[in-house]
């Protein structure tokens, strides 16, 4: 997995990977655009509450993946970041704003 040099930005997760989970490292802040594009194996991630920031198509193309939990603490989602997956997230969120603009199911984990 790539990082930026102060570790605090996800750059890159491998597509080859076959691991179907991986947790985020707390103190990440920044997930790039495209960080995980077209990871077929993953069926699982956890985003820890520093992450604030999820980038353009970050998710996109994870079809092994059903369902995401976005923390509070995101501020800002790309565009078709996460498509075609059941959001759990708070409600007011970024990410239940984020659901109902792009049709995704959004689940409410107050």
């Amino acid at each position: 997995v790539l990082f930026s040099k102060d570790k605090t930005k996800l750059v890159y997760y491998p597509n080859g990977r076959n691991n179907a989970s991986y947790t985020i490292p707390q103190g990440t802040t920044d997930i790039a655009d495209m960080a995980f594009i077209i990871c077929e194996s993953l069926t699982d991630i956890i985003i820890p509450d520093s992450v604030c920031y999820i980038g353009t198509s970050a998710f996109y193309g994870c079809c092994s993946m059903k369902r995401i939990t976005i923390p509070n603490s995101v501020n800002y989602i790309g565009q078709l970041a996460i498509m075609d997956k059941t959001i759990e997230c708070h409600r007011g969120s970024v990410a239940e704003e984020y659901s109902k603009k792009y049709n995704n199911l959004c689940k409410i984990i107050d």
